[in-house]
């Protein structure tokens, strides 16, 4: 009995573990942000920018300078998975330049850094324009996961009533 009491800790611990390990994985492929800057060129019409991308928001993955933007767009990809998967990117004389390396859920995220950014090229604004681009920890997909955190709670306390049920394969 006190052994059963013990292997039941030892699961509950484990199962905190892999939540855990989850979270971490889920923040760590997902959690490239951008931090973009951009301003108007002096006496000139065009508008340079530069992205910060970071992993976690603390760990930089470079720093780099976008010339001569002349709008932004809304990238698309089919998910292997179904569905679409997005990115912005911005569009200059040379080509589009895509803010992060990956595609992610979080549209409507992404299509208001698109639309900022095409609001203020279109201006003459002496201000910069400071976004960010969420990556995969956009507060769509933030909020699935804390949804999906007491469901997956949920799924294993009644997998461990179905294994108590049936004696966890034990012979007596």
């Amino acid at each position: 009995m006190a052994e059963n009491k013990s292997q039941g800790k030892n699961n509950s611990v484990a199962g905190i573990i892999v939540i855990a390990a989850f979270v971490v994985f889920f923040l760590g492929l997902g959690g490239q942000s951008s931090r973009l800057t951009c301003k108007h060129a002096r006496g000139s019409s065009l508008t340079n920018c530069v992205n910060q991308a970071k992993l976690l928001w603390l760990i930089p993955l470079g720093t780099y300078s976008i010339n001569s933007v002349v709008g932004a767009q809304l990238g698309s990809s089919d998910a292997q998975e179904g569905g679409t998967v997005y990115r912005v990117e911005l569009r200059t004389p040379q080509g589009l330049v895509p803010l992060t390396s990956v595609y992610t859920s979080g549209h409507y995220a992404k299509q208001n850094v698109v639309d900022q950014i095409n609001a203020y090229v279109q201006t003459t604004d002496p201000k910069p324009l400071e976004l960010s681009e969420p990556g995969m920890l956009s507060g769509e997909n933030f909020f699935c996961m804390l949804i999906w955190l007491p469901i997956a709670w949920g799924l294993s306390k009644a997998w461990g009533g179905v294994k108590s049920l049936f004696g966890r394969g034990e012979s007596a």
